[in-house]
């Protein structure tokens, strides 16, 4: 059995219990000692906590002042342990606040973004996701030109498949309204195929992000080859290039074939999306070619100034020859203007209309009647007063592309003009072309 430490040091010398082994069983004296080590570490403990408290242990009766453990230890049980201070740190612990563990939202949203990578309106065009367009928060919403899943609206495109790199691997657009393609690594070259059945077709294709607008940064060559591999048409500009038959008659009349679109960057970096769209129209009303009977035909994109007939919705007349002076003018009547041609080599066109006065203005500009300028078409635009004397003359200065503009803020011979009849001569600047049709608008004040 174990005894109890001296009355007098319950302590010992060096302020721990000091347990006597008196037993004459070898293997309990190791336990014993194991049992007094632990508690006299708990009573050094407790000293360590309130000196005060160390002096009434030091005055109190022996049983009173050992701890329970020790109590036990000293019977030979073993010491159960001294749970409460452990229990008050796991309190404390599980009570203060971590501050490393408090929630950042940003860094929240941050961790779902990246986790929910790029997707169908992020704003961002991913086409290796099937993506062909993505307007962010737009997508879907009335008149945008993008649906809600991140597709075009404007009509069926196919996805560009690599390799396609050569006329000869040229991904057909048959059957599609065009395609979504990315240019990529840098100096990537992407060909298309579309083909003619119906001799005199004409072929349209234009660069863009499929909404009118272009990707940002990029500045694109459009190019249309022939069957045979020969070079038509070939665009560079600003941006984003398109062929129309109006701009380029060799995009125009075509025979039966195999026809190849090239698109490449101007400057061969990387581009991460465009969209090519490419129709091949049957001759006729559509076709982009201004045929006999129609005054205008823009192709198949809708235009203000052109009906679905090919005439003009402005308030034009028609030209009616002979007006090749003054004396024999047509006369403008209440109309807008007049739908006139060029023809043959060497003509020239005389138009009258009235002016009030006494202090009246007239503006006078040619056109194609759709707000442009006829395709080749360089025009030089004469006034004449009552006695037909010359008051202005403009080639080009300020009209559209190459068409003629005369106005009073141009010209001051234009204003305060005195009532009488007025006439304006069209011409093409050298008399040594012809042109299929032009729009004289005339506008007095």
């Amino acid at each position: 059995m174990l005894r109890r430490p001296d009355p007098q040091n319950p302590r010992g010398t060096l302020g721990r219990p000091i347990p006597a082994a008196c037993s004459s069983d070898p293997a309990a004296a190791p336990a014993a000692e194991a049992s007094a080590d632990a508690s006299a570490d708990e009573s050094a403990a407790d000293t360590t906590v309130d000196s005060a408290s160390d002096s009434s242990v030091d005055s109190a009766p022996i049983d009173s002042a050992l701890p329970d453990s020790a109590d036990s230890a000293a019977d030979g049980y073993e010491a159960a342990p001294d749970s409460s201070s452990d229990t008050l740190a796991e309190v404390g612990a599980d009570a203060a606040p971590d501050a490393d563990a408090a929630p950042d939202a940003d860094a929240a949203a941050d961790a779902d973004a990246a986790e929910a990578g790029p997707r169908c309106g992020d704003g961002v065009v991913q086409p290796g996701s099937g993506e062909q367009c993505d307007h962010g928060m737009q997508n879907g919403s009335s008149g945008d030109n993008c649906s809600a899943s991140c597709q075009l609206l404007s009509g069926t495109y196919a996805s560009e498949t690599e390799p396609n790199n050569t006329q000869a691997i040229a991904n057909s657009l048959d059957g599609y309204a065009g395609v979504v393609g990315t240019l990529e690594p840098a100096g990537d070259v992407d060909w298309y195929s579309v083909t003619v059945t119906v001799p005199g077709s004409s072929i349209f294709a234009k660069v863009d992000d499929g909404s009118g607008g272009c990707p940002a940064s990029f500045v694109a060559e459009l190019a249309l080859y022939s069957p045979a591999s020969t070079s038509l048409v070939q665009v560079v500009g600003g941006g984003c290039p398109s062929i129309t038959p109006g701009t380029y008659p060799a995009a125009s009349n075509l025979p039966v074939g195999r026809y190849a679109l090239r698109v490449q960057g101007y400057t061969q970096l990387a581009q991460p999306y465009y969209v090519l769209t490419a129709h091949v129209m049957t001759p006729g009303c559509g076709d982009g070619v201004l045929q006999p009977g129609e005054q205008c035909d823009p192709g198949p994109v809708s235009n203000p100034g052109c009906s679905a007939t090919c005439m003009l919705t402005g308030d034009f007349i028609a030209e009616t020859e002979p007006n090749d002076t003054q004396a024999l003018a047509n006369a403008l009547g209440s109309h807008a203007g007049f739908v006139g041609a060029i023809k043959p080599v060497g003509d020239t066109d005389f138009f009258s209309f009235q002016v009030p006065g006494p202090a009246s203005s007239v503006t006078i500009r040619t056109s194609d009647g759709m707000g442009g300028c006829p395709s080749g078409f360089d025009s030089v635009v004469t006034l004449y007063g009552p006695a037909g004397t010359q008051l202005a003359m403009d080639d080009n200065g300020a009209g559209i592309g190459k068409c003629s503009l005369i106005s009073s803020t141009l010209y001051p011979s234009a204003g305060n003009l005195p009532g009488g009849t007025y006439t304006a001569r069209v011409q093409l600047n050298g008399n040594n072309g012809v042109a299929p049709l032009y729009v004289l608008g005339v506008a007095v004040r």
